[in-house]
């Protein structure tokens, strides 16, 4: 395949994605495309946008070392791309898709709607605890995202106006039926967006949560030798292992250290 001009590239990788898009292929930002270029490199599309929505000027233009030339940053996939590129030399473009049929495929049969995966690990245990099935729909679906807020199963207070339910949603689903459907249940809704600095806690919360206090106590937990290795093979065994080691750590910071 000869390869087409930077112009030429942009203008075709815009119109496949649309092509793409528009027939249910892809949903949300899920997928991405790149192109090889006559001057050198690839025009590849950019994280986190659409490829119903793609723009020409902001492509991602990358040089043939992977270095950002122009555009927006490339897609989570870049690596993906340049290995299939540099396994076949020959390749004009690469079109990485999860498609719905596929997916579908990957999904396994006859598991627990309720608690679909076994405490594998006292991480799992401590931050998940229990994960339940959603039904299946598209990547980026409205209807993902109402299962998936009906499905939570971590106990939440009624909000008030002075104690707001607080909700951050995937870059994937940051449009408006999704903050509405949240919303509509209570949440006030967050988008994160790379580059912007966090915002500080509000006056009244005193103890704004850090990340290291789950790493802390998934470093005690790697203390005891039977969860740091797993011996047990029945997950019932392991979840009382971890049980267990949750009732010594309590006991030797209150009755040993005070």
């Amino acid at each position: 395949m000869p390869d087409l001009t930077e112009h030429a590239a942009r203008e075709a990788i815009c119109r496949l994605g649309a092509s793409i898009y528009s027939r249910g292929l892809t949903f949300g930002s899920s997928g991405n495309i790149s192109a090889r270029v006559a001057e050198g490199g690839w025009v590849m599309t950019p994280t986190n946008a659409s490829l119903g929505e793609l723009d020409p000027a902001r492509l991602s233009r990358i040089s043939e070392d992977g270095d950002l030339l122009g555009g927006d940053p490339p897609t989570k996939e870049a690596f993906l791309h340049r290995v299939m590129y540099e396994g076949r030399r020959d390749a004009g473009a690469v079109v990485h898709l999860h498609s719905t049929h596929s997916v579908a495929v990957s999904c396994l049969a006859d598991v627990d709607p309720d608690d679909v995966l076994p405490p594998i690990t006292a991480y799992y245990v401590m931050r998940v605890g229990r994960l339940p099935l959603v039904p299946y729909f598209p990547p980026g679906d409205m209807k993902l995202a109402e299962a998936t807020l009906d499905g939570i199963v971590v106990p939440r207070p009624t909000p008030t106006r002075r104690r707001r339910q607080h909700l951050c949603r995937d870059k994937g689903f940051d449009y408006p039926e999704t903050r509405q459907a949240a919303e509509a249940r209570g949440y006030t809704v967050h988008t994160p967006v790379k580059g912007l600095d966090t915002p500080p806690p509000p006056p009244e919360q005193k103890h704004p949560a850090r990340r290291w206090v789950v790493e802390r106590t998934n470093s005690w937990h790697n203390r005891f030798r039977k969860l740091r290795v797993r011996y047990a093979k029945q997950p019932a065994h392991y979840l009382g292992l971890i049980h267990l080691a949750c009732l010594l750590i309590v006991y030797r910071l209150r009755v040993v250290l005070g």
